[in-house]
């Protein structure tokens, strides 16, 4: 398992309407990596980036990256590590094991899309932000839509706030 010193998150607070503090980034993060079924060694160190950006920054991501002319809630920008088989989809590569440093990738969120998101589902935005960020996490890990990737995402954002 991997250790919480061993994951290293650089966080980038482009808006002021966050939510949660470092801290919490960091645990939510490092809570998905435990629970995604992909084992790391010991020694490795896991990094990842994680900005909090505006409707227009996030718009402009969208419609350049995937084509869609709209904000979104997260984008996730995967590093070399999501291009090999992905850990834990479908049970497939249980137990990859990784050494030395290994570079996640980019998560990029917005708050103001989540918390309409948030009004819409009825849900807290707090709440709602930690589902979202564990959903950008395991992307950067390869996880497609999958009720698996939901169930780690759920359980990860009990882990964070209690059963709702």
């Amino acid at each position: 398992m991997i250790s919480r010193n061993n994951v290293h998150v650089t966080i980038v607070r482009k808006e002021e309407n966050v939510l949660i503090d470092d801290k919490t980034v960091r645990t939510i993060v490092y809570e998905t990596l435990r629970k995604s079924m992909c084992t790391f060694a010991p020694s490795a160190h896991v990094r990842c980036n994680v900005a909090f950006v505006s409707d227009d920054e996030i718009h402009v991501l969208n419609r350049t990256y995937r084509s869609k002319d709209a904000p979104t809630d997260v984008l996730s920008f995967p590093d070399a590590f999501a291009h090999a088989p992905a850990p834990g989809v479908d049970c497939k590569n249980k137990n990859v094991t990784i050494n030395g440093v290994i570079e996640l990738g980019d998560i990029v969120l917005s708050c103001a899309t989540i918390a309409r998101y948030a009004t819409i589902d009825n849900v807290q935005n707090t709440r709602l932000l930690s589902f979202v960020l564990a959903h950008g996490v395991l992307h950067l890990l390869g996880y497609n839509h999958s009720q698996m990737m939901f169930a780690i995402q759920d359980a990860v954002t009990e882990k964070i706030h209690g059963a709702q």
